[in-house]
């Protein structure tokens, strides 16, 4: 204030200041303050610039991503920022092998506080398929399954759960037996197999009438 009026405020010694990003914190500054009578005031104060505007992603909406049993990398999106350069993280441990769908959230960062989300649909498929046929237990220990493999990549692995570990099982007893393939992708299916029995079942005890 002043007991006339104020002519000029000025900054530095002009008028007006500009700040740019490269200004971004604080900015030591000088205030004049001058009356009609040319009779001048001064302090000092800080300017402080700060950024205030997120990221902006280069697309709107990112592509799903469909792949076969296993995603082993992701391909980073890219954004812009009105002060400096991003950069981009997501959430998911790699490799996804879930079957169906994960959703992956990518987070850009401006580097000064502002962040922007976006989040990507990661579609896992597998072709991988097991079926078997089974021969019944018929004077003991001669049941057997024979499984056979379409779809994945060479080579499988097999895993019991009578701790066998190859293809086929021969020379079991009737039950539930399970197996769980994998393939060289690291893609698995479990499947589960009965084996029946005809312990017990003679000729002597069929009855016909004719």
């Amino acid at each position: 204030t002043d007991n006339c009026s104020i002519s000029t405020y000025t900054i530095n010694g002009t008028p007006s200041i500009s700040y740019t990003c490269a200004d971004l914190g604080a900015n030591d500054v000088k205030l004049y303050v001058t009356d009609v009578n040319g009779n001048i005031d001064s302090c000092n104060a800080v300017i402080t610039v700060m950024d205030t505007i997120s990221p902006v992603a280069d697309l709107v909406n990112l592509p799903d991503i469909n792949a076969n049993c296993v995603l082993t990398s992701l391909t980073d999106p890219t954004g812009t920022d009105n002060c400096s350069v991003v950069t981009v993280s997501h959430n998911t441990t790699l490799p996804i092998t879930a079957i169906g769908l994960t959703v992956v959230t990518w987070t850009y960062d401006d580097g000064n506080g502002n962040t922007l989300e976006q989040t990507q649909n990661v579609n896992i498929t597998s072709d991988l398929v097991v079926t078997g046929t089974t021969t019944d237990e018929i004077s003991g220990t001669d049941g057997a399954i024979d499984i056979s493999i379409t779809g994945g990549d060479a080579p499988y692995t097999f895993d019991w759960d009578n701790m066998e570990t190859t293809e086929d099982l021969t020379n079991v007893v009737a039950g539930t037996y399970v197996v769980t393939v994998t393939d060289d992708n690291g893609c698995e299916v479990t499947e589960d197999f009965i084996v029946d029995t005809q312990l017990g079942i003679s000729n002597s005890s069929l009855n016909f009438s004719i």
